[in-house]
């Protein structure tokens, strides 16, 4: 139910390391975007806003692109 709690409250995608899969599952479930990206999930400030261009396969944060 957490991927449900997310989507309501308007996020527009969740960028992580690893998700668990039945998170994974319910997320796809209910349309909510991830991105697994230890990366990424590395170079984003906890409660960044970031910019995701998924035609182009770029995250844009503050520590670039």
């Amino acid at each position: 139910q957490a991927a449900t709690c997310i989507k309501f409250a308007k996020v527009g995608a969740v960028v992580a390391k690893s998700f668990a899969r039945i998170f994974f599952r319910n997320a796809i479930n209910t349309g909510l975007a991830l991105i697994q990206s230890p990366e990424a999930a590395e170079a984003i400030e906890n409660g960044e806003t970031v910019r995701i261009d998924f035609e182009k396969g770029e995250l844009t944060c503050k520590a670039g692109v």
